[in-house]
C-alpha cells in the first residue's frame, strides 16, 4: 500500500522541537530573528514573504520584513543587506526572489547573494555554503534539499546503495541535493527535461525527486514499482499523481507534500544561526 506524505502534520512535529530549541534561546536572552527582503510590487514574493512571517512569528522567532520598491537598483539591496550583516540582532537574512519575470539577470542576483553573510545565510545560497555542501561538511542546505532530506529520512528508505535520480539540475536543489546524496553512498543521475530517453532513466530510480516546474512531466509509466518520489513541483506538481500513486511505495503530493517541510527547515536554520552566533 502507498504512504502518502502529510507534508503539514510532518511540519508540525518539527515546528515543535523547532519552538523548544526557540525556548531555549529565549531563556539565554536570545531572541532569533529573521528578516527577509522583498519586493511588494512582486505579488508571489509578497505571498511567500507573508507565509514565512506567520510561520517564524508562531514558533516565537522575530520577522522583519523590508520591501525594496526599486529591485531595478541593485545598490539599494546590497546596501540593506550589508545592513542586516552588520546587525548583530539579526541572525538571519533571506532576498525573496521575484515569482514572476525578475529584475535580476543571473549575474545581478549572483552579486546579491553573494553579498550575504555565509553565517545569516539561512536558506544556503551563498557560494560559500553551496560549496561547504560539495565538500560534505555543509552548514545550511538550502531549505528545499533540507526538506527532501527529511523527507526522505521519514520514509525510512536506506540511501546507500540506492539508484536516485533527480529530475531539475538548479543551484539550489538539484546540485546540492546530488552532492549530498551522493556523499550518502548513493549512485546519482542528474537529469532535466531534455534527457534522451527520460522514461528509460526514470524507469531504473529506486528513489525519485522531480523539481522542474513542468506540471504533470512524470506519467505511471514512467515510475519503477516501489520507487519512492518526491514531487517538488509548484505550484502545480511535476507527476501525474493519479497515476503514480499506485505505484510508488511512497509519493509525496502537491500541494501539502514539500513545501509546508521547506518552510519548517528555513526556520529550524534561522534558529541553528542563532544559536552559533
Amino acid at each position: 500500500m502507498t504512504i502518502i506524505f502529510d507534508g503539514r502534520g510532518f511540519a508540525r512535529r518539527k515546528n515543535e522541537e523547532t519552538r523548544r530549541r526557540v525556548a531555549g534561546l529565549l531563556e539565554k536572552g536570545v531572541k532569533p530573528t529573521l528578516a527577509s527582503i522583498f519586493s511588494p510590487k512582486d505579488k508571489g514574493s509578497s505571498l511567500y514573504t507573508k507565509i514565512k512571517g506567520e510561520a517564524a512569528q508562531a514558533l516565537g522567532i522575530q520577522f522583519r520584513a523590508k520591501e525594496i520598491k526599486d529591485t531595478g537598483d541593485l545598490s539599494v539591496i546590497i546596501s540593506e543587506i550589508e545592513k542586516l550583516n552588520n546587525d548583530a540582532r539579526v541572525h538571519g537574512i533571506l532576498v525573496q526572489k521575484p515569482s514572476g519575470e525578475s529584475d535580476f539577470s543571473k549575474e545581478d542576483w549572483s552579486r546579491i547573494i553573494s553579498t550575504l553573510s555565509p553565517k545569516k545565510d539561512v536558506d544556503g545560497l551563498t557560494p560559500e555554503n553551496l560549496g561547504l555542501i560539495d565538500l560534505g561538511t555543509p552548514r545550511f542546505f538550502p531549505a528545499t534539499v533540507a526538506s527532501v532530506l527529511a523527507i526522505l529520512k521519514e520514509s525510512r528508505v536506506a540511501i546507500r546503495g540506492k539508484n536516485v535520480v533527480i529530475v531539475g539540475v538548479s543551484e539550489i536543489l538539484g546540485k546540492p541535493l546530488a552532492a549530498e546524496l551522493t556523499e550518502e553512498r548513493a549512485t546519482v543521475t542528474a537529469a532535466h527535461r531534455g534527457t534522451r530517453d527520460l522514461a528509460g532513466v526514470l524507469k531504473g530510480a529506486d528513489i525519485l525527486v522531480s523539481a522542474t516546474g513542468t506540471p504533470n512531466l512524470i506519467k505511471g509509466d514512467m515510475v519503477k514499482p516501489g520507487a519512492i518520489v518526491v514531487d517538488v513541483g509548484s505550484p502545480q506538481g511535476d507527476v501525474v499523481f493519479s497515476e503514480v500513486k499506485d505505484i510508488a511505495s511512497f509519493i509525496t503530493p502537491v500541494p501539502g507534500g514539500v513545501g509546508p517541510v521547506t518552510v519548517s527547515c528555513l526556520l529550524e536554520n534561522t534558529v541553528k544561526a542563532a544559536e552559533e552566533q
